[in-house]
């Protein structure tokens, strides 16, 4: 963070803990990542019912809940992540950074193999004391994700 300007740097860690669902462990980034698009979601309806033009990734009909978390983590919150541990590499920030990236490539992976059926299927895993993916979705996740390279890391 030497070189980055210090205001820059602190907004940098705001922004990164605002969107750091994605980096949790996968039962909390998909409880967040529903809540998100219901969110989302409802703000389309809203603004389908006043007759406005709907916001594209508001619009429950066009636009799919799997695909809004993909093109998040790949467009924006990687990126941002990345910049974290470029501005930040002081000892002792390495392991919760390494925990940081597993938690966001698992996610990740774990998108590329659900659909939206699955995910708001996922809603009633709490209800039934499951916390987390079933097992063979998790075990194809893993594998997924230590296939990836580490370019954007």
């Amino acid at each position: 963070a030497a070189e980055m300007d210090k205001q820059l740097a602190m907004e940098l860690m705001v922004k990164c803990a605002d969107i750091s669902n994605v980096c949790k462990p996968a039962a909390v980034a998909r409880r967040w990542a529903l809540r998100i698009t219901d969110e989302f979601y409802l703000q389309g309806d809203a603004e389908r019912a006043l007759d406005m033009k709907v916001t594209p990734i508001c619009d429950r009909f066009a636009t799919s809940r799997v695909d809004l978390q993909i093109g998040f983590i790949d467009y924006v919150a990687s990126r941002l992540f990345t910049l974290l541990a470029t501005a930040f590499p002081q000892e002792g920030l390495e392991a919760p950074l390494e925990q940081l990236r597993n938690n966001l490539r698992n996610n990740r992976a774990l998108y590329d193999l659900c659909s939206d059926v699955e995910l708001e299927r996922s809603r009633d895993w709490e209800d039934t004391g499951r916390s987390v993916a079933p097992a063979s979705l998790r075990a194809e996740s893993q594998q997924l994700s230590s296939d990836e390279d580490d370019s954007f890391w």
